[in-house]
């Protein structure tokens, strides 16, 4: 696996600046909570195969290195919602962004990260790609609350 890693590096480097650039929230909160979460160890599995398999198709490009944020950006929210409704403490081996500004901020942050990926996806102007994030992050969304249903008996 360490071959893999090696292999995809510079690529990794470029979905990592990708990543900084993209959160610019004029909101400080919002880029402190996200910064918190994006670097607290995360291994970038999602973007690492999502570049192995555009690599299968053509040589990776930027729209790729893009959409490897984008695939991030969506991953991330999901953490900070789960550890909400999981009452997480700890995350990484770091204290859950809840613990530190609240299950509200980490909520609107994951949120925000959501609807960053949407704008980002709208911005390639590549109908396939804006559908398949935005019904990706509703499936999501229907999948953690059937969860939630199902753990709770709440029918």
């Amino acid at each position: 696996m360490d071959q893999v890693w090696s292999n995809y590096k510079e690529a990794l480097d470029e979905v990592e600046e990708q990543i900084k650039k993209g959160l610019d929230s004029e909101v400080p909160l919002i880029n402190k909570v996200a910064y918190h979460i994006l670097n607290s160890g995360g291994k970038r599995i999602r973007p690492l195969l999502l570049i192995i398999s555009a690599q299968l198709c053509n040589p990776v490009d930027k729209r790729h290195i893009h959409l490897a944020g984008m695939v991030e950006f969506i991953h991330t929210a999901t953490l900070l919602h789960d550890d909400v409704l999981d009452t997480a403490e700890i995350r990484r081996g770091i204290p859950a962004a809840r613990v530190l500004w609240g299950n509200q901020a980490s909520i609107l942050v994951g949120d925000y990260l959501y609807t960053l990926a949407v704008c980002q996806a709208v911005k390639m102007e590549n109908f396939e790609i804006n559908y398949l994030l935005s019904t990706t992050c509703r499936r999501m969304s229907e999948g953690e609350t059937l969860q939630m249903v199902h753990s709770r008996d709440l029918v």
